[in-house]
């Protein structure tokens, strides 16, 4: 830990680690209460109350966000998706997401289909906004992350890779 005396936040033992299980129901612990468990030396962080997960989102980061949704704002609402992944072995493929996105479109088409992530990311939100049926639009790299938050809040449901914008929304 390069000299460091006190580490706060690293796993140091076997129970910071790893998540508990408890022995009367043999429910594993959330991930967020075991990394909670990991900064106790910080204070106690109670991770059901949702105040504690809030952004704190600014007015204009919002308003930004609105701005960015004007154009399918007579939509009935919108699916935000996300559909790329920078780690590989968290990628699970052009096809499935074009599979998925095709049979969502077969029952929910009457939303709009939000595209989100990096400017990389725009060939595959391209192809995903080609099949959608309703309203569409791609904010791939053009939403930073916190005005992605503010535009995911406003979202039906959003879908996802384990990255970023999953955490965010």
């Amino acid at each position: 830990l390069a000299g460091l005396p006190v580490a706060v936040g690293a796993p140091t033992t076997d129970d910071l680690v790893h998540a508990r299980v408890d022995q009367s129901t043999g429910l594993v612990e959330h991930e967020a209460d075991r990394l909670a468990r990991c900064l106790l030396a910080l204070g106690e962080v109670d991770t059901s109350d949702p105040a504690g997960r809030s952004l704190d989102l600014r007015d204009d980061e919002c308003a930004e966000a609105a701005a960015l949704l004007e154009p399918i704002s007579a939509a009935s609402g919108f699916l935000a998706v996300a559909a790329s992944a920078k780690v590989a072995a968290k990628d699970w493929g052009a096809a499935n997401w074009m599979d998925l996105i095709g049979r969502l479109g077969e029952t929910h088409g009457d939303l709009a289909l939000v595209m989100i992530g990096g400017a990389g990311e725009q060939a595959r939100a391209q192809a995903a906004l080609a099949i959608w049926p309703g309203p569409v639009l791609d904010l791939s790299g053009r939403a930073n992350p916190r005005v992605s938050a503010a535009v995911m809040a406003r979202a039906r449901l959003f879908l996802g890779t384990d990255g970023g914008p999953m955490h965010l929304a």
